[in-house]
């Protein structure tokens, strides 16, 4: 368990096409997406899993730039009590323990830290959205990157894809890598993957599912989608 805890996961945004055409299409507001291919690529370092989606948005309010954290995009809300104070780390029993999914750090302006204090992720700062799950006697159940000792999430951010700024629909290949030393470690056996993404209205696409598959299925060939 102590060499699980030691990985290191992040999210990586590999890149988008966006499709031009003649005749703009008529396509909705809200977000689609369908399912193309997985693979797993090994390195000598970290290795990746990469997820393609294509996608479909009628305005193209899609992606999110650095910029965007104030409300709706903030990354977290601070919890307070039934006084309006905020609750700090180790203040009371029945606190998690210290973890960076529950808890922040606050520092003052020289990034001295001043106390660490409870708050709640909020899951309109991303707009890629990942569950994964693995077979177990059988029967997938869902595998929490959130739960110790992780503390983690594969949820990510994919940045503005109409920088021209205008209401236009957009189409095209949306690629995602997650970086990790622990893939082939936490995922011997078959797993699956779900996907949603989100626009800047909040609106949530579809949700896809990919086949089952091994990572060894996704490294010698691309697993695709139904």
């Amino acid at each position: 368990m102590n060499f699980i805890s030691k990985f290191s996961f992040w999210v990586l945004f590999a890149g988008s096409i966006i499709s031009g055409c003649n005749k703009p299409p008529e396509l909705p507001d809200e977000p689609s997406i369908e399912g193309e291919w997985i693979q797993f690529k090994e390195a000598e370092g970290p290795d990746s899993l990469i997820i393609s989606v294509y996608f479909k948005d009628g305005n193209g309010d899609l992606g999110l730039s650095s910029q965007n954290i104030d409300p709706p995009y903030h990354p977290y809300s601070v919890v307070y009590d039934d006084n309006g104070d905020t609750i700090k780390f180790g203040s009371k029993p029945g606190l998690p323990d210290y973890n960076p999914i529950d808890y922040v750090i606050i520092r003052d302006d020289d990034g001295t830290p001043l106390d660490t204090v409870l708050v709640e992720i909020n899951p309109d700062h991303y707009n890629y959205f990942v569950h994964f799950y693995e077979k177990k006697n059988g029967q997938y159940t869902e595998f929490d990157w959130r739960a110790k000792p992780y503390y983690q999430t594969f949820d990510g951010r994919f940045p503005d894809l109409n920088l021209e700024n205008r209401s236009r629909p957009l189409e095209g290949s949306l690629r995602y890598g997650m970086v990790s030393s622990g893939w082939l470690f936490l995922f011997r056996d078959s797993l699956k993957i779900s996907i949603q993404i989100q626009d800047r209205s909040l609106n949530k696409s579809n949700i896809i599912e990919s086949p089952d598959f091994t990572l060894e299925d996704a490294k010698n060939q691309l697993v695709k989608f139904p």
